[in-house]
C-alpha cells in the first residue's frame, strides 16, 4: 500500500486549544524498522509549528522533566509561538526557565564554537528568537558587542537558572574550551534519558551536529568538527533561504564561518523518551524520503538510526517536505 492511499484525516488531539486543519497521519510501515515512526503531515508550516511548541507545552505543564529544541530556520515560528500557546493552557515558561517553580529544563541539542554575541552563537539565537517572544530584552536590540554580551551572559549564569544553551568560546584556551563541553556533559547527564528531543533533518542526513563518521561518540555529547558539506549549506550563502544566524552575521568574514561544534550524541537521541523531527518545504522532501523508504544505511544517512531508537519518533512534515512519500 502506498503512503498517499494510507493517509487518513485525523485530529491531532482532542483537547480544545489544538485547532489543526486537514491534518495526515500515515498508518502504512514500510519496514519492522519503522515501528516506532508516526508521521504527521500539516498543511502549512504554521500548523507544523504549533503541533511542535504544543508538545514542549505538555512537557512543561508538567512542571518536570527536560527538552531539548535545536536552532536553524524550521524551529523559528515554533519558537514564536511558544509562549503564546503555553499563555493559552495557563502555563507561564518565564519561572520554570529561572527555576523558581518546579523542575521543568530546557536546553538546545547544539550549539557552535564563536563568541558569545555573535549571531552564529546559540545563546544569541535562544535569546533572539525564542526568549524575546517571553518579554527579555533582544540581543539585537543593542549594537554594541561587549553590552551584546553583557546581556546573553546576564540571561543563562544569571537568570535561567533551569536552562542550558551549548557553545564554546571560539577565543579560549584548550582548557575552558574542554570546561564547557564537560558542563554540557555534567548537564545531560543529570537528565537521561531526556524527555523530548525536537531535532530538524540537514539535506544529508545529518541530525543534530552528527556528521558521517561522528555517531559512534561515547558520551552524552561531545564537541565535533564541522564537515564542508554542513559549513557550505547552513553558513556559506547568505541569501533569503539561507539560515538565519548567516543572514544576521553576513557581514561577517569566511575565517569567522564556525569549524567546530558542540552536540548531543547519537546516543542520547536514541535514549531520550520521545523524538521529534521537523522538516519544512520541498527542500527537504529527499531527506526525509531516504529517511524513511530507502534501504537501511545509517552510516551513509545518519537519520536512519532513529528507525532503531527506543522512544517514541514522531516526523512532523508541511506538504511540501512530504511531497516524495
Amino acid at each position: 500500500m502506498s503512503v498517499s492511499a494510507a493517509a487518513t484525516a485525523y485530529k491531532v488531539r482532542s483537547a480544545p486549544w489544538v485547532s489543526y486543519q486537514n491534518v495526515h497521519s500515515y498508518s502504512s510501515l514500510y519496514s519492522s524498522r519503522l515501528r516506532n515512526f508516526k508521521i504527521e503531515v500539516h498543511p502549512n508550516a504554521g500548523s507544523l509549528s504549533r503541533g511542535a511548541a504544543d508538545r514542549i507545552v505538555d512537557q512543561a505543564a508538567t512542571k518536570k522533566g527536560t527538552v531539548l529544541t535545536p536552532g536553524c530556520n524550521t524551529p523559528l515560528e515554533m519558537y514564536r509561538v511558544l509562549g503564546q500557546r503555553a499563555k493559552e493552557r495557563g502555563v507561564d515558561l518565564v519561572p520554570l526557565l529561572m527555576g523558581k517553580e518546579g523542575g521543568f529544563h530546557m536546553g538546545m541539542i547544539d550549539g557552535v564554537e564563536c563568541s558569545l554575541e555573535h549571531p552564529y552563537s546559540f545563546p544569541y539565537y535562544f535569546a533572539q528568537h525564542f526568549l524575546r517572544y517571553l518579554g527579555f530584552y533582544p540581543p539585537c536590540a543593542t549594537k554594541d558587542p561587549a553590552e551584546k554580551r553583557f546581556l546573553i551572559d546576564s540571561y543563562f549564569s544569571l537568570m535561567l537558572k533551569n536552562v542550558h544553551v551549548p557553545w564554546i568560546p571560539r577565543e579560549a584556551s584548550v582548557h575552558e574550551k574542554l570546561s564547557h563541553v564537560h558542563g554540557f556533559n555534567q548537564w545531560l547527564m543529570g537528565r537521561q534519558p531526556i524527555d523530548l528531543i525536537i531535532c530538524g533533518i540537514g539535506p544529508d542526513g545529518h541530525i543534530a551536529f552528527l556528521g558521517r563518521g561522528q555517531e559512534h561518540l561515547k558520551l552524552a555529547a561531545a564537541r565535533v568538527k564541522l564537515w564542508d558539506g554542513v559549513r557550505d549549506w547552513k553558513w556559506g550563502n547568505p541569501t533569503d533561504d539561507a539560515c538565519v544566524c548567516t543572514r544576521e552575521g553576513s557581514c561577517e568574514s569566511e575565517s569567522q564561518v564556525p569549524e567546530h561544534a558542540l552536540t548531543i550524541s547519537l546516543g542520547t537521541i536514541m535514549r531520550a523518551r520521545q523524538v521529534v523531527l521537523m522538516a519544512i518545504g520541498e527542500s527537504k522532501a529527499a531527506a526525509i524520503r531516504k529517511l524513511v523508504k530507502d534501504p537501511y544505511d545509517p552510516q551513509g544517512f545518519i537519520a536512519q538510526y532513529l528507525r532503531d531508537a527506543g522512544g517514541e519518533i514522531t516526523i512532523l512534515l508541511d506538504e511540501g517536505a512530504a511531497s516524495l512519500l
